[in-house]
């Protein structure tokens, strides 16, 4: 994803919960409060990418998105997650902390 282009894209929302609040909340609520303003353009363009985000929450992500402008998607799961054969044709990393 074009770095301009992303930017061009975007539309800035005000946040739906102050970042202060939402740090002091499960990660569990994050799908419902947290946004990344560059999703909706970026995936309108690049379905794969809202595919590939969909997809971490099938397999039990309790928290995903889209970091930046994109086009990398994170995903935060409370448990370990076998993600093995399920990107195949992108880059996976992944990590327990």
């Amino acid at each position: 994803v074009s770095t301009a282009e992303a930017y061009a894209g975007i539309t800035p929302q005000i946040p739906l919960v102050g970042l202060d609040t939402l740090l002091q909340t499960s990660v569990s609520v994050w799908k419902d409060k947290l946004q990344n303003d560059f999703e909706p353009s970026v995936f309108a363009r690049y379905p794969v990418i809202a595919a590939i985000k969909k997809r971490c929450y099938e397999v039990g992500a309790v928290y995903a998105s889209m970091s930046g402008s994109g086009a990398t998607v994170f995903a935060l799961f409370d448990r370990e997650v076998s993600l093995s054969g399920e990107f195949t044709d992108a880059w996976c990393w992944s990590g327990w902390l």
